[in-house]
């Protein structure tokens, strides 16, 4: 994220410039941010070859918990600075608020998932499907438009115990960081969401036959 680099060098070598260029972008990151569910879009530029725009996508990811520890990280950084004060709060906000949208909007407890693909106002985000089906139901409707999509695969998010669309053992839940945030926010909000999920794992990790889940994957099982 630039916003760390560019920080990290101001802390090394007090260029001015460097902190201003993390202050713009901070700023643009905060226009972008819902006012209500803190969600911010996973990325802000053309994701398609064709449009020149640079506009930013109507959706977040529950993997953008991963922006969320490193804005608040940085904040740390600069909270010795006074002139960095204004920076540290627009930080504090896009990391926070980022979280408790995250915490709030997309574990699905009934499929025991992280939605991956979540509204800025909130919700599920479904209008558009990027790299996997979502369910069964909308691949079947594109295998009959296109059956070179059959290889795609059905994919709504990672579970506590079920692993990540790219690599298990490399992605997963947004658990780690909400807990983390938890802790170094003391966030009444965020710290009830993860006592939930935490209360969830173990429930889970007892129903687990062994380390292996069903689709053989290894489930990292909790020890409690």
């Amino acid at each position: 994220m630039l916003i760390k680099f560019w920080i990290m060098h101001y802390q090394r070598t007090g260029d001015p410039e460097s902190l201003a260029r993390a202050g713009r972008m901070a700023a643009m990151w905060r226009r972008h941010q819902h006012p209500e569910t803190g969600l911010v879009p996973h990325f802000i530029g053309a994701d398609d070859e064709t449009d020149k725009d640079q506009i930013a996508v109507p959706f977040a990811n529950s993997s953008d918990i991963s922006s969320a520890v490193v804005f608040l990280e940085v904040a740390d950084l600069l909270r010795s600075r006074p002139e960095a004060a204004a920076l540290v709060a627009e930080l504090e906000q896009l990391g926070s608020g980022l979280a408790r949208g995250i915490a709030r909007y997309s574990y699905d407890p009934e499929a025991g998932i992280f939605e991956e693909w979540l509204k800025l106002a909130g919700g599920i985000y479904t209008e558009r499907t990027y790299y996997t089906f979502r369910d069964q139901a909308a691949k079947d409707e594109a295998l009959k438009l296109d059956p070179a999509v059959a290889p795609v695969e059905v994919y709504a998010g990672p579970g506590l115990y079920w692993g990540s669309r790219r690599n298990f053992t490399a992605g997963g839940t947004p658990v780690a960081g909400l807990a983390q945030i938890a802790a170094q926010t003391r966030d009444p909000y965020l710290i009830a969401r993860c006592r939930a999920l935490a209360t969830d794992i173990m429930r889970l990790d007892r129903a687990l036959p062994g380390e292996f889940n069903e689709r053989q994957q290894w489930t990292f099982t909790a020890s409690g």
